[in-house]
């Protein structure tokens, strides 16, 4: 992290040259403490790597040094803080980042609304230049290194967080004004994460992330897969996301086979929401006030098993001028998320996700269910007969739909459900996904 402060607002040139005269001779250290001393009428913060000291006319800058690194023995990722561990992601958490990363980046983000509108937002990146290479005077990193391998002890670490933690065995306030909830290692809340308590979810899907999303779009087949047991359910759809893990909103919609929701074994239609990652919330259909019904000819949670072995047509869509977020079926307009439910989503949708998922107490766990995905077949490009989806399409700040430039595949369990996605030589992209779970499956 580099703390740039603007010393031309409250120190005049002389002073400034002078005091940069005198940078040089001082160890990052001395640096840091003259810097403590001076009023700080406005801090700049950005991201750095690299402990070297950088003069800069009319700046003092200090760098401090960030490490993300993947313990060979537990699989954690560490993160370490001017040489000193924070804590760690567990591996629990990841599918793909268990054994590793593919990709390392380095930079500068801005979050916003606003991005890519004519109202683009004056949020700043870096110390608010453009990259100036030679004075240095922009953000600026240094030390880009990678590490192939490494090992790291587990220790006891601190969780800042904003709300009351009932784990929590000693709360303290630090100098910036934070709330620090000193917690045991083993009891934080990132184990409170579903992921890492039952397993309860696994996901067979293709995703595309970091864009402003307004919409998106499938033809999606339609089938009625095996549910092993009355508290599990299979289903398949489109999802839209904006927010973290752990507390994200979405609104999503496609087909369903739930025996809790719907008493029986049918294959509906349904809509679906959460605000806060399924925690709290969580509603399917008209189960709770959220979503609004318009149409008189379709019906949400309807028996949509006249379909079987064909396709449907699911797109959600958001409103430029309510920011409500509208639901299709067939091209019919079924009805709507208000706006007034989200806070992230009423502006964009950061994710967009197409596939399947299959919800048990059973999954990620010995003996797995035997709940089925799609057709109940592995992914098969080839004769069709497993869960499919086609016209995999996206919209960008309510402009014309379109095909995602990237995509990303992604399944929780590759041996009781898989995924392929067929991109190339096709106008739009085909992905293929499911599976039968542990039914005459040993490898499940």
């Amino acid at each position: 992290m580099v703390a740039v402060w603007k010393l031309s607002q409250f120190v005049d040139p002389h002073t400034i040259i002078k005091l940069i005269s005198i940078l040089g001779k001082l160890s990052l250290t001395q640096i840091t403490r003259l810097a403590k001393r001076i009023q700080k009428p406005r801090q700049t913060v950005m991201f750095s790597l690299g402990i070297d000291k950088i003069l800069v006319l009319a700046s003092v800058i200090i760098k401090f040094i960030f490490i993300i690194i993947h313990s060979s023995e537990t699989n954690n990722w560490w993160f370490k803080y001017n040489e000193k561990q924070v804590g760690y992601w567990p591996s629990d958490i990841f599918e793909l980042m268990k054994d590793g990363a593919t990709m390392v980046q380095w930079g500068g983000e801005v979050y916003s609304p606003y991005l890519g509108t004519p109202w683009h937002t004056q949020t700043a990146m870096g110390n608010e230049k453009f990259s100036d290479f030679i004075f240095r005077n922009s953000g600026t990193m240094t030390g880009m290194l990678i590490e192939e391998s490494f090992s790291l002890e587990p220790m006891i670490t601190a969780k800042k967080i904003s709300i009351p933690n009932p784990h929590a065995i000693k709360t303290i306030r630090v100098k910036d004004g934070d709330i620090v909830d000193c917690v045991d290692i083993y009891k934080q809340p990132a184990f409170d994460h579903p992921a890492l308590k039952n397993h309860t979810i696994q996901f067979a899907v293709v995703l595309t992330e970091g864009f402003s999303y307004s919409g998106a779009k499938a033809n999606i087949k339609v089938f009625n897969p095996y549910i092993d047991s009355i508290g599990d359910y299979s289903s398949s759809q489109v999802m839209l996301r904006n927010g973290p893990l752990r507390s994200f909103e979405s609104a999503e919609a496609g087909w369903t086979v739930n025996p809790i929701v719907y008493n029986d074994y049918k294959t509906r239609l349904f809509a679906f929401w959460t605000v806060d990652g399924m925690q709290r919330t969580g509603c399917f259909d008209l189960t709770c006030p959220g979503f609004v019904q318009t149409s008189t000819e379709v019906l949400l949670g309807g028996d949509i098993g006249s379909y079987y072995a064909s396709e449907i047509t699911i797109q959600i869509s958001k409103d430029p001028y309510t920011n409500n977020w509208w639901f299709k079926f067939n091209n019919k307009e079924v009805g709507y998320w208000p706006a007034d439910i989200f806070e992230l989503m009423r502006h964009q949708a950061v994710l967009v996700q197409w596939g399947g998922e299959v919800y048990s107490p059973s999954v990620g766990t010995q003996p797995h269910t035997g709940t089925a995905m799609g057709s109940g077949q592995f992914s098969d490009p080839i004769s069709g007969t497993s869960g499919m989806m086609k016209g995999l399409l996206i919209e960008e700040n309510s402009n014309p739909l379109k095909r995602p430039e990237t995509l990303f595949v992604s399944s929780d369990e590759w041996n009781c459900y898989d995924a392929f996605l067929m991109k190339e030589y096709v106008p739009e992209p085909v992905f293929y996904y499911g599976g039968p779970g542990s039914r005459q499956n040993p490898k499940c």
